[in-house]
């Protein structure tokens, strides 16, 4: 409904269960996705310039090396954005706090999961997966018992996704 919050959507679909984890809440948005492909694309358009540029310069230039750069170019350039909204779902801070509540969009979608009993180890790690989550275990503990990184990881830019979507460094 026009002018509609998320907190009165909330309540019209009948509340969130105990099981709802909104910490963990889903909110994406048309306009959002729209301007993060645009991102992908501007980026994509820089980044050839850039690769055009230095062959131009180089005649030792790889042709591999230039024919992979062209094909993450033309990846990033087709890639689809989520179009993810960190928001606050939480029916209880939403009242305390109504600065908080977003007033929906057409196209906006919402999905609040479970609350997960998983923390799962990615990127450049010896045995990436799950591992059971542990109230109060540090997230580099996780690492360690993921086998800890790989010598290809760059171990100043290791960092942990929250569930509602932000991102901290470790």
């Amino acid at each position: 409904r026009k002018g509609e919050k998320l907190s009165q959507l909330l309540a019209r679909a009948g509340g969130v269960t105990n099981y709802g984890y909104t910490y963990g809440t889903v909110f994406t948005r048309r306009s959002v996705k729209e301007s993060q492909e645009e991102g992908y694309r501007r980026t994509a358009r820089e980044l050839n310039n850039s690769l055009l540029a230095i062959a131009a310069r180089s005649s030792n230039s790889s042709g591999e090396g230039l024919a992979g750069a062209a094909a993450l170019i033309k990846t990033l350039s087709e890639a689809e954005a989520p179009g993810r909204m960190v928001v606050e779902a939480d029916p209880r801070v939403l009242e305390m706090r109504p600065d908080l509540d977003t007033i929906l969009e057409p196209g906006d979608s919402i999905f609040v999961p479970k609350r997960p009993n998983f923390v799962l180890a990615l990127g450049d790690v010896n045995n990436p997966g799950a591992l059971q989550f542990v109230a109060g275990k540090a997230a580099n503990t996780y690492l360690r018992e993921a086998g800890g990184t790989l010598s290809t990881a760059d171990d100043n830019r290791i960092f942990m996704v929250l569930p509602n979507g932000t991102a901290q460094p470790i």
